[in-house]
């Protein structure tokens, strides 16, 4: 049986520099959370840490629907990554899997895609679980 799950992705992002007037932006995930209020709450709680408090309306939920064979809290993240030739780190998220497999089926998918060629080995493949903070800190603002 599949079941169908949503879960929320609490993020923070905020500019840190332009290139050429691109914006370079400096994002955080905070954690997955399997209500709503549960990511509001820590909206919340991170908004007075060093560095957050600078930006306090900076805060993203977005809901994510995952198809996984169990109601279980745990899932797999998939992203891509590298060091762009400004030094900066570019991170493209691409999905939460209910699966380690679809996770790796997506990865393998996208070593096709032309943005992924010329760093083949940038992806990742991460577990996460529900409720847990993944950011556990606050950062120095610049």
């Amino acid at each position: 049986m599949v079941y169908m799950v949503y879960i929320y992705k609490l993020i923070h992002s905020h500019i840190v520099d332009k290139i050429n007037t691109v914006p370079i932006s400096d994002s955080k995930t905070i954690g997955y959370y399997s209500t709503k209020k549960k990511a509001e709450e820590k909206i919340k709680e991170y908004q007075n840490k060093k560095g957050f408090e600078n930006y306090p309306n900076n805060f993203k939920i977005e809901k994510l629907k995952i198809y996984a064979p169990s109601k279980s809290s745990k899932f797999y993240e998939l992203w891509h990554e590298y060091m762009d030739k400004n030094g900066y780190d570019v991170i493209t998220p691409i999905g939460v899997y209910g699966t380690f497999e679809e996770a790796l089926a997506m990865k393998t998918k996208s070593l096709f895609y032309s943005k992924y060629k010329e760093h083949p080995n940038g992806f990742e493949i991460a577990e996460i679980k529900l409720d847990l903070d993944g950011w556990t800190e606050g950062f120095i603002p610049n």
